[in-house]
């Protein structure tokens, strides 16, 4: 009971790890910036109403049980749940420092299990800053917290979160205006290759996405596919959607435009820890490298665990099978008698099967070129305001990388610290010198990771 095991997020994989850890008799203290456990997946799950959790669907309603089992470990003498809390340093020794309510505290933990999930991917394009334009998991975001769904939008991107927000705003009586997707059937054709090791959970996946299809031609909502050049403009009072589909240039006009394509991992605790990173050219993504068990690889670091999409993106039904693998490598590790290594084996065979089904989303869902590498006035940190073709300029300059870009151009030293220009920068870099994503790297990611003031750093105690 002197182990003390500290958990960065409270979503699928930190509350799966959390129970398994608890109900093992390890001490823990678990920290999350929501007020309630879910992470974004499901977010509010454990307060929800029935007629929300009813319209979200089977997926959320696995998040739903899953919230309330969690609370329930919370009620024990060896679990601390920490919400509201803000993460802003992580040191390799395992010393976590948090702001709740403009108050700072810091413990170091025997064993970190980081499982602060994913982020959407930066989409820039022309328009992407305006009011009214965000991200398809904003657009979740307001409906879970405020059951408030959002009415007259045009969903742009690509990827199966596009055809659930569409199904779950039918649903609620505010069918979307239209879906402009970037991917087309070459993609679909191309990418059905990897379903050859089809098993029930590809199956399991592949009939959903079907499902809410099936309710988006049935709602009559229009759906534009291989489109390219999309631009966003404000006339009037509404936004206007401009594309080009084949060979005709298309528009339609919206209150709110939705913007996705796919989702990253969160990088920026493991970065400022030293962990490896890969580049992962299927989802277009640094993956950070750990063993199978979910241990990261790091020269400074021992003790550290990802689990969930921050280490690899393959869902959240995925996510909790990871936190529950991590917490049975913890209790190996210190030798905790309830570690079953028979459970830890089953627990990887089930989360292998999630492999099939994320290669063809992965290929199927490919981000264009044009989100991948923009340019022109097109605004790629949005923080600073710098545009495509300010870090072109700063490239041909002789900017080797994402580090020296930000003396040239400022970006990445917004308050996101580069969260959403990171990925895009360094693919701009490897395009422009034709190198690879490896050799480019990221930005070096410092504390603090979150702002603080000076005033909440006076607060600070152990």
């Amino acid at each position: 009971m002197t182990t003390h095991i500290g958990i960065i997020g409270a979503g699928p994989a930190g509350m799966s790890a959390a129970i398994r850890l608890v109900e093992a008799g390890c001490r823990i203290t678990i920290l999350d910036e929501q007020p309630s456990p879910g992470g974004q997946i499901y977010r509010n799950a454990s307060i929800a109403s029935d007629p929300l959790i009813t319209l979200l669907g089977d997926d959320y309603e696995t998040g739903v049980r899953l919230s309330r089992k969690f609370l329930k470990i919370t009620e024990h003498e060896h679990c601390r749940y920490i919400p509201n809390a803000s993460v802003w340093s992580v040191n390799p020794d395992g010393i976590v420092s948090w702001m709740v309510d403009e108050q700072v505290e810091a413990f170091g933990f025997d064993g970190l299990i980081i499982g602060n999930g994913a982020l959407e991917r930066p989409m820039p394009l022309k328009g992407w800053t305006l009011p009214g334009v965000m991200t398809v998991g904003a657009a979740q975001i307001l409906l879970k917290t405020s059951e408030t769904p959002l009415r007259d939008t045009v969903l742009i991107g690509a990827g199966p979160l596009l055809y659930l927000v569409a199904a779950q705003l039918i649903r609620s009586g505010f069918p979307p205006t239209a879906i402009v997707e970037t991917q087309s059937l070459t993609d679909l054709i191309k990418a059905s290759r990897h379903l050859w090791r089809i098993n029930t959970k590809t199956l399991a996946y592949l009939v959903k996405g079907l499902e809410f299809i099936s309710v988006i031609k049935k709602a009559g909502v229009k759906r534009y596919t291989g489109v390219k050049r999309i631009e966003i403009d404000k006339v009037a009072d509404h936004l206007r959607i401009s594309f080009k589909d084949g060979s005709r240039l298309r528009w339609v006009e919206s209150e709110y435009a939705l913007l996705h394509s796919g989702v990253v991992p969160n990088t920026q605790i493991t970065r400022s820890l030293d962990i490896d990173h890969r580049w992962n050219p299927g989802n277009q993504s640094f993956d950070p490298v750990t063993n199978q068990f979910g241990l990261a690889k790091s020269a400074v670091s021992e003790n550290i665990w990802l689990a969930g999409d921050g280490a690899k993106i393959l869902g959240a039904d995925a996510a909790i099978i990871s936190g529950k693998i991590v917490a049975e490598d913890v209790l190996d590790k210190f030798s905790f008698a309830s570690f079953d290594p028979a459970r830890r084996k089953n627990l990887l065979k089930q989360k292998d099967r999630f492999g099939p089904i994320r290669q063809f989303l992965d290929e199927c869902y490919r981000p264009s070129t044009e989100i991948l590498d923009p340019d022109g006035d097109v605004i790629v940190c949005r923080c600073e305001e710098v545009k495509a073709v300010d870090v072109r300029k700063a490239i041909a300059l002789g900017a080797q990388g994402p580090n020296q870009l930000k003396a040239f151009t400022r970006c990445g030293m917004g308050n996101c610290q580069g969260r959403y220009c990171g990925l895009t920068v360094s693919q701009m870099v490897a395009s422009a010198r034709d190198m690879e994503l490896d050799e480019v790297g990221y930005y070096r990611i410092r504390t603090p990771l979150k702002p603080i003031t000076l005033k909440e750093l006076s607060t600070y105690h152990e």
